[in-house]
């Protein structure tokens, strides 16, 4: 009899050790699972925050590019405007001093004025 009891306490010993073996494997999957899950949930919002931060960028690009080359138009606009209203002062001033100058030959006067 006593054979079966020290049987009997080695194998309920060793079940229970299973058990516990079994419960601790259990426990180490489901941290395994949830640290899986945890990295793929950053790597999805790594991977969200770069795709936003390179659509801010690239939109922040195009953005100045389009400021710039509007900056530009404006710019040359403003010093072709410029360009125009010297030559038609001087065409203005070039013209005002010929017609002085018919008006004194008209007048006798021999004397040129510029």
């Amino acid at each position: 009899m006593r054979n079966y009891e020290d049987f009997l306490s080695l194998a309920i010993a060793v079940a229970l050790q299973l058990q516990k073996n079994l419960n601790k494997n259990e426990n180490e999957n489901e941290n395994e699972n949830e640290n899986e899950n945890e990295n793929n949930n950053e790597n999805e919002n790594k991977n969200e925050n770069e795709a936003l931060a390179k659509a801010i960028s690239e939109a922040f690009a195009k953005a100045f590019a389009q400021a710039f080359a509007s900056a530009k138009a404006e710019q040359e606009a403003k010093q072709e405007s410029e360009q125009k209203a010297e030559q038609k002062s001087e065409q203005e001033s070039e013209q005002e001093s010929e017609q002085r100058i018919f008006i004194q030959v008209k007048n006798g006067n021999a004397h040129v004025d510029y």
